[in-house]
């Protein structure tokens, strides 16, 4: 079976609206952290404890991203008092650079969704605005149509106004749907993260909303790394797979920016890359193939969702081998070929999604280079050096989904995701990398589920040798222990998980 034949409905699990966080906890920090450590053990702490349970070695890389006001109500009619209209703004298109598209004092335009759609037929939809002491008129025309999009142009008559003030003065912060209730005025600083400050996100990198200043403070005093990348996260966050496998899913794309000094970091460093959140994630590992593509003289402009699955040749998978980063993929699969949920899976094998032989691809069928790491970042470092900038930036649809092979993270920081999402395919990726599930160790895991009776975890048996060797938990472990327990929150304002 090949990964776009993977079935959704081997992702999906029953998630009661009560254990729904509505709300974030008053202090952030205090919200609960399942972790998963490297060893496969699962255990339950606070997020405050975060910084002691990173490895030394670690380096912390977050998304910078800051979600902006994309909601604007227009009301149809000179009066006001016509219909109300919806336009939600998704990403810029002229200009299309976001920071160009937010600084423009006259006329922008943005793909956006418009709501009650079919009460917009033609015209401008008009709202009069006083902003720091300047009265003038916000239109809207909608210049086309694609799908369930609209291209909508902006207008205003305020020269020293500029868009993103606009937006900031009279615009909606969009929290998620899966909330079922309204904005209220306390999500503008509780759906930020502390370290936002690159408008564009119509959606928070959740992970980052658990962090305050104490645990940045502990981070830094450990002599961890701290890092940014920028990914603006679109609206295609929220939405489910509604396909019956992957394969007929089409992800979303998304913008995202990594400076150059982190990719020269990247390139030489030995530390293990934990990533804060999936878009930190998606970033990373995007970061990764596009160089391969850069490598492969294709477009880099944006990283097709099936990319990374392409077959490989078996020059490049044997230079592969000899890097550092790939020492952990050696490890062999064949324990687990019993395991009857797809969702479990590490085999390898499909990962070229293509039933032609790895080693002998046909001429005319598109390859993966299969760089190491330093080789595509330098890759990269080249094209910088080509076009005189000090930011790489593209967009992504990388689907990342079991059978994908992680390239920089090594671990993550993430919430509990929907049911039936790309998030949680993401996740199940990263559990079962070939280095997760099995590991040799000296010792087993330790055995930290709840009893039936008890949240409180239960103590291990005495292992015998046979169990030094083991299989990590998967995704539904990892959630079933948290639905076990009342105490767990889930999704955006809920708690958060350390894989490791």
């Amino acid at each position: 079976m090949s990964i776009r034949e993977i079935k959704i409905d081997e992702f999906d699990y029953p998630l009661p609206d009560e254990r729904i966080a509505k709300h974030p906890l008053a202090q952030r920090d205090e919200c609960l952290l399942l972790v998963k450590d490297a060893r496969g053990g699962i255990s339950t702490h606070k997020f405050k404890e975060l910084p002691e349970l990173l490895p030394a070695d670690s380096m912390l890389i977050y998304n910078n991203t800051r979600v902006i006001n994309a909601r604007l109500r227009f009301r149809k009619g000179d009066d006001g008092t016509g219909a109300l209209i919806e336009v939600f703004c998704l990403e810029p298109c002229e200009p299309a650079d976001y920071a160009v598209s937010f600084a423009s004092t006259s006329r922008c335009s943005w793909t956006c969704f418009v709501g009650n759609s079919k009460r917009w037929k033609s015209g401008a939809l008009t709202m009069p605005l006083s902003i720091d002491g300047n009265e003038f008129t916000l239109s809207a025309t909608r210049v086309s149509r694609s799908g369930n999009t609209s291209v909508v142009e902006f207008s205003w008559d305020a020269p020293e106004v500029t868009f993103s003030r606009i937006i900031s003065a009279v615009g909606e912060i969009p929290i998620p749907p899966y909330l079922n209730r309204n904005t209220e005025d306390s999500d503008s600083a509780d759906y930020q993260t502390i370290f936002s400050h690159i408008e564009g996100s119509v959606a928070a990198p959740t992970a980052g909303l658990h962090f305050t200043p104490e645990v940045l403070s502990a981070i830094d005093e450990r002599g961890i790394p701290r890092r940014e990348i920028t990914l603006h996260v679109g609206a295609g966050t929220f939405q489910p797979v509604k396909s019956d496998t992957i394969g007929e899913h089409e992800m979303h794309s998304e913008f995202i920016a990594v400076p150059r000094e982190l990719i020269e970091e990247l390139s030489r460093t030995d530390k293990q890359v934990i990533a804060v959140g999936t878009t930190s994630v998606r970033t990373l590992e995007s970061l990764y193939h596009l160089g391969c593509r850069l490598h492969q003289q294709l477009p880099s402009d944006t990283l097709p969702q099936w990319y990374p699955y392409l077959p490989t040749t078996k020059a490049s998978e044997l230079s592969d081998r000899s890097d550092r980063s790939d020492k952990s993929d050696k490890s062999d699969l064949s324990d687990l070929s019993d395991r009857s949920d797809l969702s479990d899976r590490s085999d390898l094998s499909d990962l070229s999604d293509s039933s032609d032989s790895p080693d002998s691809p046909d001429p005319s069928t598109p390859t993966h280079p299969n760089l190491s790491v330093k080789a595509s970042m330098e890759a990269i470092l080249r094209h910088l050096d080509a076009t005189g900038e000090n930011t790489f930036i593209a967009s992504t649809r990388l689907m990342i989904a079991p059978g994908y092979r992680y390239r920089i993270v090594k671990g993550m920081v993430t919430n509990f995701h929907q049911p039936r999402s790309t998030l949680l395919l993401l996740v199940s990726a990263f559990l079962s990398q070939p280095e997760k599930t099995n590991t040799p160790t000296s010792q087993p895991p330790k055995n930290t589920f709840p009893s039936s009776n008890s949240s409180q975890p239960e103590k291990d048996p005495t292992p015998s040798p046979a169990q030094a060797q083991y299989i990590a938990p998967t995704w539904r472990d990892l959630y079933t222990y948290a639905l076990s327990n009342p105490a767990y929150r889930f999704l955006s304002y809920g708690d958060a998980c350390l894989l490791l």
